[in-house]
């Protein structure tokens, strides 16, 4: 049966200052900066980059402060922990590098490839007081930390109006709770796609649906022609290692801020 592809999924990957980091560190001037100087690298070819540092003044207190020409937090350390590895990290790295230079700020990042989710909650719970920042890629995850006292609400000392009007997707993926703003979506990232079988959805006279209500709106339908509206296709290792349960329940996820990681296909 030919398919196309229907929906790409993505994953947001989101800044987040953590609350056990100590007072010495000073991450607060880095966080914003961070961001846009590796949103900033990204998008500028490597043949004409330019420092990948924002002109001042910029509108944050802190982050002009940290440009400052007397570099006031000059050999001030901050710790980033990322689950990029191999070349991505490397890029990471070089994004940074540029603001490292102008602040004088040192840069510390951990990558951590291999269960970067579960070693990051094991920083946190355990208070670890070398971990500045870190980037997740779980909105949802990065509310849960902030509801629980374990992260610095950004709009503590960022004006959290600017914020949202700089960063539109703080307020899209669910990151301003209720005025706290738990981190700073970084990047966005396609994980994979869902693909759906074009002869049996005209046959049913389907319409592809281009709204997430729409989505539930058709899959309501199949169920009631009597068919199943979603599947989803699993390695052996994976069924073993128990991650179907967690895929699925990710797909049919109905906060538009946790998008759906995960391939499927409705069928009919």
């Amino acid at each position: 049966m030919h398919k196309r592809n229907w929906w790409a999924m993505s994953a947001a990957t989101v800044l987040l200052a953590v609350a056990c980091s100590s007072g010495s560190a000073t991450p607060k001037p880095a966080s914003p900066a961070a961001s846009a100087a590796a949103s900033q690298a990204a998008a500028t070819p490597a043949a004409s980059m330019a420092p990948a540092v924002p002109a001042t003044p910029t509108g944050y207190t802190e982050l002009d402060k940290a440009l400052g020409s007397d570099q006031p937090y000059k050999g001030k350390k901050v710790t980033i922990q990322v689950q990029w590895i191999g070349g991505e990290g490397d890029n990471f790295e070089k994004s940074v590098a540029d603001f490292e230079k102008a602040t004088g700020i040192d840069i510390v990042v951990d990558r951590v490839g291999s269960s970067h989710e579960t070693v990051l909650r094991t920083r946190i719970e355990g208070n670890d007081k070398t971990l500045n920042l870190a980037v997740l890629a779980q909105p949802s995850a990065v509310v849960a930390y902030g509801q629980e006292g374990k992260l610095v609400d950004v709009a503590s000392f960022v004006d959290p109006g600017k914020l949202s009007a700089d960063h539109p997707a703080v307020d899209d993926w669910g990151l301003n709770d209720g005025g706290k703003v738990w981190g700073i979506p970084y990047k966005l990232d396609v994980k994979s796609t869902v693909w759906y079988p074009i002869k049996a959805f005209a046959a049913k006279g389907y319409q592809v649906p281009k709204t997430f209500d729409e989505l539930v709106a058709l899959s309501d339908k199949i169920v009631a022609d009597g068919s199943h509206p979603w599947s989803s296709a699993w390695r052996p290792a994976r069924l073993r290692a128990g991650r179907r349960r967690t895929g699925l329940r990710t797909s049919c996820s109905a906060r538009p801020a946790s998008t759906p990681t995960r391939s499927g296909s409705p069928m009919i």
